[in-house]
């Protein structure tokens, strides 16, 4: 095949995308010498392809052709975004950022879960020191930036550039109130003032947008079962911070009640109370999930630390073919 040929039916907009990205880059003087990155000389598959159905070794057959094993038209199994021909550069940066995600995330674990051992026990926990509190954000927020990094002349969809830029936006606000935070006298201890709560809304906002910028980079593998996984951990991250940001309901009872004794024994307190078990239910509940996006963001590294080690066997094979 000359030319890339039709897109897999994904969305109506993945689809006019590509065609706009494709007729920018390819003019009509050049369009007959690009052809699909999978394609070698021969106009076949020229490396191991599995199908996207049913894993058949596509390599060998023509795109234009079906699965010989579940009749799979085989350009469904082979769009030509996938990581497997992205930018080496590109891809470093990537896995760089998904090993800094992977270990924060798992900091963030161990601390949910000694936060959850003294709640349980009845123990006052000392507070998180300030050097610990920056550290774990500036690893997530570095994470971000290194994962979310623009891919040049790439294949990227309006949809994921739209996450891209709302996710780098959201952490930088959240840093900067961090620091606003530190500097006007105290780390994490205005949560409940009105600009705390705004930006814990914007973060929740960023990180879930992390969340679906990653999920586009996993459509590109594909592996359908990390990309419906995904799905399951934002869900799971919207009701735990959702939990988290309802503090603000006892503090507004008070605003609006005023301080009376009679109104926060009959009213704050109960919500509190309230706050704290939902709170408490929902850490618990988040772990798991928590848990399955480290998963995620292993694999999603080895995968890529796969395609880089054959991408070094093959110019190591082309060498000594050439000597």
């Amino acid at each position: 095949m000359g030319t890339y040929g039709p897109f897999p039916a994904r969305t109506g907009q993945y689809y006019r995308d590509q065609v706009v990205m494709l007729q920018s880059e390819i003019t009509p003087s050049d369009a007959t010498a690009k052809r699909h990155p999978a394609l070698n000389d021969a106009g076949e598959i020229g490396d191991d392809s599995p199908c996207v159905s049913c894993g058949y070794n596509l390599r060998g057959l023509r795109m234009e052709g079906l699965c010989p094993e579940c009749g799979t038209p085989i350009r469904k199994s082979l769009p030509p975004d996938m990581l497997r021909y992205a930018p080496e550069k590109w891809l470093r940066l990537v896995q760089i950022g998904a090993v800094v995600l992977w270990g924060s995330q798992l900091m963030s674990i161990e601390d949910y879960v000694i936060g959850l051992f003294y709640i349980a026990e009845g123990i006052d926990r000392q507070a998180t020191s300030v050097w610990e509190a920056a550290g774990l954000l500036g690893l997530h927020v570095l994470g971000c930036y290194l994962l979310t990094v623009r891919e040049k002349h790439s294949f990227e969809t309006t949809q994921a550039r739209r996450y891209r830029w709302i996710a780098r936006a959201g952490m930088t606000a959240f840093a900067l109130n961090a620091i606003r935070v530190k500097l006007t006298g105290g780390w994490m201890q205005d949560a409940a003032r009105p600009i705390s709560l705004i930006v814990e809304a914007g973060m929740l906002i960023a990180v879930v947008a992390v969340f679906l910028y990653l999920r586009c980079l996993l459509r590109r593998i594909p592996r359908p079962r990390w990309t419906r996984s995904i799905m399951f951990v934002i869900v799971a991250h919207c009701v735990e911070r959702i939990a988290s940001l309802s503090i603000i309901v006892p503090y507004l009872a008070i605003k609006l009640g005023g301080d009376s004794e009679q109104n926060f024994t009959n009213v704050a307190r109960p919500l509190f109370r309230a706050y704290e078990i939902a709170d408490f239910i929902a850490e618990i509940a988040w772990i798991p999930f928590a848990l399955v996006y480290v998963w995620i963001l292993a694999r999603f590294m080895f995968y890529i630390e796969r395609i880089l080690k054959d991408r070094k066997k093959e110019k190591t094979r082309a060498s000594l073919a050439q000597s």
